[in-house]
């Protein structure tokens, strides 16, 4: 094609769990070089977690949780899902479905017996819809979001007996993405930008 320049937009799509991180996809732009150059962007989510470690107790209290952008040159959107994992005295994962999250109340939300506790202010800098939380504001690089959950406990109601040989985890994933993947792609279909701040559609 003589006389004209390509300009490669490229999406490329990456989520890769490891613990409670996942990287995930962003936009590649072309420079209009002789040698083709291309800059590359390094999407990347960490989820900051107070205690780190453990121990863990059952406390609406005891597990803060928030995001933060390392990404090295890209601003972006963060959304994060919270969910218990159970394991058998085997090591083997017990089947609680994926449909167990109620619609915040407050600032607790709840999935089966668990009984999640968010930031009293969770909704001022969030948004939920159908088990994500997306933080509203977009992140620079090394920037984290505000507090989203304060800690986790059991129902009053639930039996407990039934957790006695069963080790609850609390999985939290993450994934980042530009503005111009929402606004362009709706890769993020249940929300918009609105004068910069995420929306529920």
């Amino acid at each position: 094609m003589k006389n004209k320049k390509l300009i490669a937009i490229i999406t490329v799509c990456i989520v890769a769990v490891i613990s409670c991180s996942i990287v995930a996809g962003a936009f590649f732009t072309a420079n209009d070089s002789a040698v083709n150059e291309f800059t590359v962007a390094d999407p990347k989510v960490t989820v900051e977690e107070t205690p780190k470690d453990g121990p863990y107790e059952w406390s609406a209290d005891g597990k803060h949780v928030s995001l933060r952008n390392d990404s090295t040159n890209l601003n972006g959107y963060v959304r994060a899902m919270i969910f218990p994992i159970l394991k058998n005295a085997d090591g083997n994962i017990q089947n609680i479905g994926t449909s167990g999250f109620s619609n915040p109340s407050g600032n607790t939300i709840t999935f089966g017996d668990f009984v999640f506790t968010l930031a009293s202010d969770w909704s001022k800098n969030w948004v939920y819809k159908n088990g994500y939380f997306y933080y509203k504001s977009e992140l620079a690089p090394g920037q984290s979001t505000s507090l989203l959950l304060r800690g986790v406990t059991l129902k009053g109601t639930a039996d407990k007996t039934k957790y006695a040989d069963i080790t609850v985890n609390i999985e939290v994933s993450a994934d980042i993405i530009q503005k111009e993947a929402i606004i362009k792609d709706n890769a993020w279909s249940d929300v918009k930008i609105t004068n910069g701040q995420l929306a529920l559609r």
